[in-house]
């Protein structure tokens, strides 16, 4: 007949213990890897979402410097406009006085004019 359980020689015995005590670290080994697999994929997912962050905040500091860039730019178009428009009325102002003296000028030449033939008439109705 077969030998009863208890009458199993001790290195059977022995092999059982030891198979049961790998299966458990096996299973226990696997059971922290997959921890491990999944501290590291949390990790990698906070990495990737810290990148996002970092490239969004890039991004927006990229995008805040265009914007001060273009704004600057656009402010000095307008004073180099107002510059010009200044010199433009300026110019007016200066060509404006320029006539207004060529005019004083003529006006004063058409006096001297007339205070000269008057002086002549004057003369002329004197030595007659």
């Amino acid at each position: 007949g077969y030998p009863a359980l208890n009458n199993y020689p001790a290195y059977v015995v022995e092999l059982g213990d030891r198979i049961r005590k790998e299966t458990i670290e096996r299973e226990e080994e696997v059971l922290k890897q997959k921890h491990l697999g999944e501290e590291m994929q949390k990790h990698n997912t906070l990495l990737m979402k810290e990148e996002l962050r970092l490239r969004q905040q890039q991004e927006g500091a990229l995008y805040a410097e265009k914007v001060r860039a273009q704004n600057a730019m656009a402010e000095a178009e307008f004073i180099l406009m107002e510059k010009k428009a200044k010199a433009s009325k300026e110019k007016e102002k200066r060509l404006a006085f320029v006539q207004s003296l060529e005019s004083n000028i003529s006006e004063s030449l058409a006096l001297e004019d007339k205070l000269r033939k008057l002086e002549e008439e004057k003369l002329a109705t004197e030595y007659n």
